[in-house]
């Protein structure tokens, strides 16, 4: 599609009544508000002044635009995040029956590297905190979702060929590269933040993943990739967590989504020692109940082998996204959590 407005700045009344099927001049007016703190996108609460109420159109709606950075803008066509995006809610959305906004439009430019997404207005659930950590309630609530997210997946034949989802070697190799040639970077700007035991771990760590080649999953299904509590809205009155920010999805083993949400988003060490086997038991527990059982000893080690997950994106998404002050340290806690996890796991020994 051509003419995709990069913000709601570019947005039209007569664009908006087009895209959602509604009446010509029926929408008197809109206004919009940035909202999130999304490193690749920007979102906007965007409120509709309709002239009358019409039928299944909502009052207000979130729209997904591509960030005007440039160093996130050639990350998100690099990698094709906005195509893993848009895809998502056209292509499996509607196979899941994991809680993710409702899509009312989406369209990509051919390149990759603009998009629109008009998506459900899910307040009053509130965004998850990086920084503050989630608690066990908000933990279980999203393995519940991550369940939902795989369970229709697992090992079905065909998904992973898709052309947008697919893994490429070439960049299936960049990605391994970018470990080795971003952990320098990542050290030099965390080398006061962070602790000098968890520097020489990540030392063995990327000789170790250089040094080795990359095995098939043992399982596999649809993965999000970046499945953390700054990607989840919470506060629904069912109690459910909303999932957002699909632009990472890939084929991989669905314990690397439990690994990273977990490893991420506990705050404390001694907290996440206490409750991960219990959380990991709760996760396939939920799988059994979706018609997906896993093998509880097989799913632990998996899960053990994964704790590096959280590690990989902090080393490499930290050198490709603009930089901002809370995503230093966002960054520097992503980094740091995993990496504590990864040494309690002696999660070097499976590799």
């Amino acid at each position: 599609m051509s003419d995709i407005p990069a913000s709601p700045a570019d947005f039209t009344t007569a664009w908006l009544e087009q895209v959602l099927g509604a009446p010509a001049g029926s929408l008197a007016g809109f206004d919009s508000e940035a909202i999130g703190t999304g490193q690749i996108a920007d979102s906007f609460r965007i409120q509709l002044r309709w002239d009358a109420p019409v039928t299944g159109l909502p009052d207000s709606l979130v729209a997904k635009c591509p960030s005007p950075d440039e160093t996130s803008l050639a990350s998100a066509r690099l990698m094709n995040l906005y195509v893993k995006e848009v895809s998502w809610y056209q292509q499996l959305a509607g196979r899941s029956s994991v809680c993710a906004p409702a899509c009312y439009f989406g369209a990509l430019n051919d390149a990759g590297d603009q998009f629109v997404l008009l998506l459900e207005d899910c307040a009053p659930a509130r965004q998850g905190d990086q920084l503050a950590g989630a608690d066990l309630p908000a933990l279980r609530a999203a393995l519940e979702e991550a369940a939902r997210l795989h369970a229709p997946f697992l090992n079905e034949p065909g998904f992973e060929t898709l052309e947008w989802l697919r893994i490429d070697p070439e960049m299936a190799a960049m990605r391994k590269q970018f470990i080795a040639q971003f952990w320098p970077a990542f050290r030099e700007r965390y080398q006061d933040r962070l602790a000098t035991e968890l520097f020489e771990m990540g030392d063995s760590f990327v000789s170790a993943v250089m040094a080795r080649d990359d095995p098939e999953p043992q399982l596999l299904s649809v993965a999000h990739g970046d499945f953390r509590i700054d990607n989840m809205l919470f506060g629904r009155s069912d109690g459910r967590a909303v999932i957002l920010d699909w632009q990472t999805l890939y084929p991989g083993h669905p314990l690397t989504d439990v690994s990273y949400l977990i490893g991420t988003s506990v705050a404390e060490p001694e907290q996440r020692r206490s409750v991960e086997e219990e959380l990991v038991g709760f996760y396939c527990a939920q799988m059994e109940s979706l018609g997906a059982p896993l093998d509880w000893q097989e799913a632990w080690t998996a899960y053990r082998l994964y704790a590096s997950s959280g590690f990989v994106m902090a080393i490499t998404a930290s050198m490709l996204a603009q930089r901002t002050d809370r995503g230093d340290e966002m960054f520097a806690v992503m980094a740091e959590r995993p990496a504590q996890q990864m040494i309690d796991l002696d999660t070097l020994a499976l590799l």
